[in-house]
This record gives structure tokens, sequence and C-alpha cells, in this order.
């Protein structure tokens, strides 16, 4: 297993639509790790640096489709793969004081996981085995 380059506390989802991505100017969204299309598409933008102390991840579309986003749950995946002590929340959460806790990042995997990758999990031990499996899990939907 890869060891952690970097100590990232956070990895932080954000959720754009489409409308309010376009208003950005290339700046602000060069402020992003990676962005993630709804059509599946991940685009890196910034590398990680060693004072970051968080990963930040846009998805541009609407909450519905984050939701089931295999490219979104594949990256967050890897991520958490990478840097297994960081804690994955949403930036509405991440941002907001009254909120509930941050979970550890296999916690929130399995909670935001999409509704067919929940669905085949129990036939497998755990999300490593099921990260094996994924190539092979999108060719049959």
């Amino acid at each position: 297993m890869k060891t952690q380059e970097f100590l990232i506390r956070y990895i932080i989802v954000h959720v754009k639509p489409i409308n309010e991505w376009a208003e950005f100017n290339y700046h602000s969204k060069k402020n992003f790790h990676f962005i993630i299309t709804v059509s599946g598409k991940k685009i890196p933008m910034k590398k990680l640096i060693g004072n970051d102390g968080c990963i930040d991840v846009v998805f541009v579309g609407s909450d519905r489709y984050a939701m089931n986003s295999m490219a979104l749950f594949s990256l967050l995946l890897d991520l958490w793969i990478d840097h297994p002590d960081a804690k994955i929340t949403y930036a509405a959460d991440f941002y907001n004081i009254s909120c509930r806790p941050i979970l550890m990042a296999n916690h929130w995997l399995l909670q935001h996981m999409p509704h067919w990758i929940g669905r085949r999990l129990p036939s497998y031990r755990n999300l490593f085995l099921l990260k094996s499996l994924l190539p092979e899990l999108f060719t049959k939907y």
C-alpha cells in the first residue's frame, strides 16, 4: 500500500451547479485539486503541495447527480486509499459550525456511495475489494 506523502486531514467535496460554475473565473477554478463533471470526466487542476491540509474536490452538477456519480465515488475512494487518515465531508457541512461531526472516510464512503454500488457491496467483503472490481462493475451498467 502506498504511504501517505502529505498530512491531509480532510477531503472536502464541493457540489456546484453548472450555472454557478460557469460564473467562476479561471483563477477560482484553479483553487480545486480535482474537478468531476456530470459526464464522469475527472480533471486534475491543482497539484498537492506539502502545506495543503485538505484536498478540494468539486463536482459540477446537481446534488442528485453527485450522489450517484461513479467517477466521484471512485476518486474519493482513491484519495482515501492514498490518505487513510483523512476525513471526507461536504463543503457545506465542513464550513457549518453547527453540523454533525465529520466522519472517517470509510464511513462517509459507505453512507454516500451510489445506490447501485450499495446494492452490490454485500457480495464483497470490503471497500478495497470493491475498488479492485469497480472497472468490471462499470462495464455491467
